[in-house]
C-alpha cells in the first residue's frame, strides 16, 4: 500500500500503531502479540492496567502500514479466548494517529491548573506531560483545558479513563485536541491590547489613568476596561495587562499613540 492511497492524517502519522481493547482481563502482552501475529510482525505491545472496575487497554505496533490495516479488517478480526467465560471474544482495534493532546470540557470552575491536573492524573492513573487550563483575563477558569501526554497511545488510554467522569456534578467530555486554522478575518474583531512591563503593585485604576492621559480627547470614551491579571497560584500580579476598547480602530489609535509616547 503506497502513501498516496492513505488518508491525509494517516499519511502524516505513519506510526504503524493501533490501540486494542475488550481483551480478557488476565491477558498478557504475549497473549495479545500472539492474537495479532497472523497479520504480520508485532514490534511492540504495551498494556496499561487500570482499576478493577475499569477495562485495560493496550497499544500495539506493527512493522509496516499494510500489517496495521490488515489488523483492522472487519472481515478478519482478531479474537482471544477468555478463560472465565470459556468463549472467544472479538478484540476492538482502532488506528493510532500521532495526536497526543486532549481537549477536556466541563472542568469544575473551582479547580486551578495544578488542582485540575492532579485530579485528572489520579482519575486516569496516567501522568501528563503538560496541562493548560483556559482562563479569562482575571485568571478565572473557563471550565476547559488541554492535556498533553507522552504519546498518542497514552493519550488514548487517558481519554478512555476520563471520558464521562463526574466532578462536582459535571460530566467530563474529552476528545483529541485539534489545531485551529488561522482565519485572517479574526483580526477584524480584535479590540484589545496586550501590554507588558506593568509595574508591580499598580491597580487597574492607575493604569487606566495613564492610558487616558495619552489618548486624544475624542478617543477617551472608547476605553472600556483595564485588567491586570494575577497568577492563579501565587495571587501575585503577572506584570502584564489587557486593555479593551469599543472598536478595533480605537485600539489601533491607542497603540500608535502609546508607541509615539514611549
Amino acid at each position: 500500500m503506497s502513501d498516496r492511497h492513505l488518508p491525509f492524517d494517516q499519511q502524516n502519522s505513519q506510526n504503524n500503531g493501533v490501540y486494542v481493547s475488550n481483551f480478557p482481563r488476565g491477558a498478557t502482552e504475549q497473549d495479545i502479540q500472539k492474537a495479532f501475529a497472523k497479520y504480520g510482525t508485532v514490534t511492540e505491545v504495551s498494556i496499561i492496567r487500570r482499576q478493577a472496575k475499569l477495562k485495560s487497554f493496550a497499544f500495539l505496533r506493527f512493522s509496516t502500514v499494510d500489517e496495521t490495516y490488515a489488523s483492522m479488517d472487519e472481515k478478519n478480526p482478531p479474537f482471544m479466548f477468555d478463560p472465565v467465560t470459556r468463549k472467544n471474544v472479538q478484540l476492538e482495534v482502532t488506528f493510532a494517529d500521532s495526536k497526543n493532546s486532549l481537549f477536556i470540557v466541563n472542568i469544575p470552575l473551582k479547580l486551578d491548573t495544578h488542582a485540575a491536573q492532579d485530579v485528572f492524573e489520579r482519575l486516569s492513573q496516567i501522568k501528563m506531560e503538560n496541562f493548560v487550563l483556559s482562563t479569562d483575563f482575571e485568571g478565572r477558569s473557563r471550565g476547559y483545558g488541554w492535556a498533553t501526554y507522552q504519546s498518542h497511545s497514552i493519550s488514548v488510554f487517558a481519554m478512555k479513563a476520563l471520558q464521562g467522569q463526574v466532578l462536582d456534578g459535571l460530566q467530563l467530555s474529552v476528545c483529541f485536541a485539534r489545531r485551529r486554522q488561522f482565519d485572517p478575518r479574526e483580526l477584524e474583531k480584535v479590540r484589545s491590547l496586550f501590554v507588558k512591563g506593568i509595574p508591580l503593585g499598580w491597580t487597574p485604576i492607575q493604569l487606566r489613568s495613564e492610558v487616558l492621559s495619552i489618548l486624544p480627547p475624542d478617543q477617551q470614551q472608547q476605553l472600556r476596561t483595564v485588567v491586570i491579571p494575577n497568577d492563579v497560584r501565587t495571587k501575585q500580579q503577572m506584570g502584564h495587562a489587557f486593555i479593551h476598547f469599543e472598536t478595533k480602530e480605537s485600539a489601533q489609535i491607542a497603540m500608535e499613540v502609546a508607541v509615539t509616547a514611549v
